[in-house]
């Protein structure tokens, strides 16, 4: 009989292994008719590179046609990635910072060639220090696409700093390249950008972007990531490698107010879906949607070109665009796309590589490239629309 006991408790144990591993890779949501292509292409990618969990939203002419999660939201819970399920989405913030601008010009509280330091007249450079008179010179577009001529990430940073403060002690340095002459990626500038939305408006920046774009756009779950440790309910877990680590999750030691939106892939192509639409009264006015596509004057672009906000614009006939935005962090992977035929598309993953770097064989960039390929290459999408049950 003790034989007996023993053997029935292994029996035992490998079933659980067994379920566990099955479970692994098991996914959440639903996806349309005709897109199991598409549902296999996220599996195996999240199964060969070894990543936490995914998402995955794509509308096809204003309908959500296909929202699914793959694998865990939380290793140590075993918590599921489902299609509502938050993530810190990282620099695809930016688009959502260049819409609220769009949205005070359009309520004529600024104009995109106003001098930002003009606006934010609050920020001024350290006692003493001589600076840079190009930096009054840096317009609100200018910054939109990255041709101001400040740093990427800037050099000077205080503990717990406001983003005020830190962008008045990274004044002690001379502008990198006089603005509007090339465009070279800043996460300050858009810093700056929040505070230009701040002074225009009257209120901060996350009020006012849940207020004018989200809200409007019939996003309701979306939040600035101002936790300085932890997670907020219902936000995936971040972890880094094929090991998986976890990390701690939360803000601490960033500049205050330097937090990135969490959200869900559905809540993009809700944004996604609105910018086009196709979906309701447009968020912008076609004159705004325009202005946000177009290249920056002082550097006119035949083939692809920043956004005001967007990574790449690539203009096609009778005023069809594709555009996109990608955004990393420690434990973080984001990618959303608008393609022209209507199509919206984003893919996030609370797993980042063991190298930061995204363009490395084992980085984010070839972690997607394969489901991009295989969402470009689909010619028919179903007639269902899955945005009343998600």
């Amino acid at each position: 009989m003790r034989t007996l006991k023993i053997g029935s408790s292994l029996f035992s144990l490998l079933v659980l292994l067994s379920n566990a591993f099955g479970q692994e890779h098991s996914s959440t949501g639903r996806a349309g008719p005709g897109l199991e292509g598409i549902d296999k292409v996220l599996q195996e990618t999240v199964q060969k590179h070894k990543i936490a969990g995914a998402s995955l939203a794509i509308s096809k002419d204003g309908r959500l046609v296909f929202a699914k999660g793959y694998g865990w939201a939380n290793i140590a819970e075993k918590t599921p990635v489902e299609p509502r399920t938050l993530f810190n989405v990282a620099s695809c913030t930016k688009p959502f910072t260049g819409v609220a601008i769009l949205k005070l010009v359009e309520a004529g509280k600024l104009k995109l060639d106003d001098k930002a330091f003009r606006i934010v007249k609050s920020i001024k450079p350290p006692p003493g220090v001589k600076v840079d008179p190009r930096y009054y010179e840096i317009t609100v577009r200018q910054l939109l696409h990255h041709a101001s001529g400040l740093p990427r990430d800037g050099k000077h940073k205080r503990d717990a700093a406001a983003i005020a403060d830190f962008i008045s002690e990274n004044m002690r340095d001379p502008l990198e390249f006089d603005p509007g002459t090339k465009s070279v990626y800043s996460n300050l500038g858009f810093l700056l950008l929040r505070e230009v939305v701040k002074a225009a408006a009257g209120e901060d920046y996350e009020s006012y972007t849940i207020q004018h774009v989200l809200t409007p756009a019939g996003i309701k779950d979306m939040r600035l990531d101002t936790k300085e440790t932890g997670y907020f309910p219902k936000e995936a877990h971040r972890y880094v490698g094929s090991e998986r680590k976890e990390l701690p999750g939360g803000t601490k030691n960033q500049i205050k107010g330097d937090g990135c939106w969490i959200a869900s892939p559905i809540d993009f192509v809700k944004f996604l879906t609105a910018l086009e639409g196709t979906r309701g009264k447009p968020l912008l006015t076609k004159a705004s949607y325009r202005e946000m596509l177009a290249p920056l004057p002082s550097l006119p672009s035949k083939d692809k070109h920043n956004g005001l906000g967007w990574d790449s614009v690539i203009a096609e006939k009778e005023g069809k665009y594709l555009y996109e935005k990608n955004g990393g962090i420690a434990g973080i992977a984001t990618y959303m796309e608008h393609l022209p035929s209507n199509v919206d598309y984003a893919v996030f993953f609370n797993t980042s590589a063991d190298k930061e770097d995204s363009e490395k064989p084992d980085g984010a960039n070839a972690w997607r490239k394969e489901l991009i390929e295989a969402i470009r290459k689909q010619e028919h999408w179903p007639k269902i629309d899955l945005f009343e049950k998600f």
